[in-house]
């Protein structure tokens, strides 16, 4: 446990400590009462449980971003496929490491729409390198993913391999819990995320479709 300290004296950290129980006069109130006491007389630290981001989390709020993201959906409202290379690029553009990803075929891709590669140490020789998977969707705003859909990728990954899952929309609350608290090494990347990324590589609902086409 790690003791909720208000301030730790540094001549107490500089004190040559024979014993580790040893209260010294420049100890911490905290750690006095502790030796004295026990855990129960004290504030120890306490991680927050991991709760998966609510739809507003993860869409944008703002005009200006709403309209970037409408114009990315709507400019593959009518293929579907298409955007799988927009996700992608998407992804290259969020972390230069991220390198050789390839579509798949559209049907009977096995779960994957993508596979790519992270490099790690890219400025050494010999740099490590990481499979990656990418599951596209391209849904509304206001269909969110769901537990089949996040499951189909999770299913589809092997051992030194993550996936990346792309969505103009947002994931489930269900979906989104089951990703943290099974840990399972999937990038989740939603609707304010795409227009994050749009936005930093220099993008906006004015100049977008360039890059769509």
């Amino acid at each position: 446990s790690i003791l909720d300290v208000n301030e730790v004296p540094v001549k107490w950290l500089k004190s040559p400590v024979t014993n580790k129980f040893d209260i010294l006069p420049e100890s911490p109130i905290e750690w006095k009462k502790y030796i004295e006491k026990g855990i129960n007389a004290v504030n120890i630290l306490r991680a927050d449980s991991v709760s998966a981001p609510s739809k507003d989390e993860q869409l944008p709020q703002d005009d200006a971003s709403s309209k970037l993201l409408k114009k990315v959906i709507n400019f593959y409202a009518d293929n579907h496929v298409a955007f799988e290379n927009c996700a992608m690029k998407i992804v290259e553009l969020s972390d230069p490491n991220f390198i050789n990803f390839k579509h798949t075929r559209p049907s009977r891709d096995g779960g994957r729409d993508g596979i790519g590669i992270y490099k790690i140490g890219g400025g050494i020789p010999g740099f490590l390198k990481l499979d990656c998977i990418l599951e596209a969707k391209h849904y509304s705003i206001n269909n969110g993913v769901g537990v089949k859909q996040t499951s189909r990728l999770i299913s589809r990954l092997r051992a030194h391999t993550f996936g990346i899952f792309v969505t103009t929309s947002y994931i489930g609350k269900q979906a989104y819990q089951e990703l943290l608290e099974d840990q399972h090494p999937i990038l989740v990347i939603t609707g304010r995320d795409i227009v994050n990324i749009l936005k930093h590589a220099g993008f906006d609902y004015t100049n977008v479709s360039e890059f769509l086409r």
